[in-house]
């Protein structure tokens, strides 16, 4: 196959307008096909959310326009619901034939499974399977037949080979590794905080979601307070757990640590990171993580759970790099907390490390590649 992106017709489909990782990957992706590459670009979402304030501000800073919201075609009453589905699908795939598109990107699971179904009645010459780290698998027939369907599967971390194997029992030669790249805007950063500062701000920046450990950097943040009483803690994210975010507050509440800890909700990356001075994601399951990347660019020194993606990103031999154990997190963050020049070495380290080559521009050229090599 001979494919180029560039002058063609490109869909997108997402979940929904919310902006968790895979979004911001979706839109800097779309904002340079079409800015750059001048290609016409189509987004689809299709959970009927509201969207989120920062989803708007993201797509208005790539001049995005073609944005549209349709029923989710996955959904159907128990009575003849696989055959309902099946027609619902036939009727999107019919909305998106008159794009006439070049190539559907769908980004994660359910979204690639429409994209199977879509193919070849929207008249698209290519789709493939997109899995983006933290998935949920349906494990039906439509989902069985929709991995029958697709010529190619990539993801972004090495955690899941295994779980594209298990589930959909394909062979390692159609799974291929497409890292992330940076979503952030790639000019001078400029530190917000006063280099005089005393205080010093441990940052995570993370949504309230169930694999996401902001308890455990809670509880160790408060172990470490009582040594350190410059100490404070920011906790970034928007709220996709109530019940975490209730309880994150009581416990802030109930150890008197009001006056040290913050949580900020719908916030973008470019008004917070500045602030912080060490970053931390924990998490149960991560794939290549944005947040991480962000904290690489804004030159911070990081401690994270030791997952592929992140080992990918900061280096196998990375010393803060960690399990999800409390005396661990403690004894990497006491480390940098005391000593400026291990910080120092740390940020000037991720920073050479994630220019390197996270780029968008490398990102389509490595899908170009693998598109053209079936």
């Amino acid at each position: 196959m001979s494919f180029s992106f560039t002058n063609s017709n490109v869909i997108i489909i997402l979940k929904s307008p919310q902006l968790g990782g895979a979004e911001r990957q979706a839109l800097t992706l779309a904002g340079y096909l079409q800015n750059s590459l001048k290609c016409n670009v189509f987004i689809y979402t299709y959970l009927k959310a509201k969207a989120s304030p920062q989803f708007i501000e993201f797509y208005k800073k790539h001049n995005l326009k073609n944005i549209f919201t349709v029923n989710n075609p996955l959904v159907a009453g128990s009575k003849y619901k696989y055959l309902k589905i099946r027609l619902k699908l036939m009727l999107f795939a019919l909305k998106l034939r008159k794009h006439r598109p070049d190539i559907i990107i769908p980004y994660l699971n359910s979204p690639s499974l429409i994209a199977a179904y879509c193919k070849k009645i929207s008249g698209a010459k290519v789709t493939f399977w997109n899995n983006r780290g933290s998935e949920v698998y349906r494990k039906d027939k439509l989902e069985k037949l929709a991995v029958l369907k697709t010529k190619f599967f990539t993801i972004n971390s090495f955690e899941a080979i295994t779980d594209i194997e298990n589930n959909f029992k394909v062979s390692k030669e159609k799974i291929h590794f497409t890292p992330n790249f940076l979503t952030i805007s790639t000019k001078k950063v400029v530190k917000s905080k006063i280099e005089e500062s005393k205080e010093l701000i441990i940052g995570m920046l993370a949504h309230f979601r169930e694999e996401k450990l902001q308890m455990l950097l809670l509880e160790s943040f408060f172990e470490l307070s009582k040594k350190h009483a410059f100490i404070k803690l920011h906790l970034v994210g928007d709220i996709f757990d109530e019940n975490k975010v209730k309880k994150a507050k009581e416990y802030v509440k109930s150890n008197k640590l009001e006056h040290r800890v913050r949580f900020i909700h719908k916030e973008s990356a470019k008004n917070t990171l500045p602030e912080f001075d060490i970053g931390v994601l924990i998490s149960i399951k991560e794939g290549m993580s944005n947040s991480l990347m962000e904290y690489m660019y804004y030159n911070l020194p990081i401690v994270c759970t030791n997952h592929s993606g992140s080992k990918y990103l900061l280096g196998d031999e990375n010393d803060f790099l960690i399990n999800n154990n409390k005396q661990e997190l403690i004894q990497k963050l006491e480390t940098l907390i005391l000593n400026k020049d291990i910080r120092d070495k740390e940020s000037d380290n991720n920073k050479k490390l994630i220019v390197k080559g996270f780029r968008v521009e490398k990102y389509v050229s490595d899908l170009e590649s693998i598109i053209n090599s079936l």
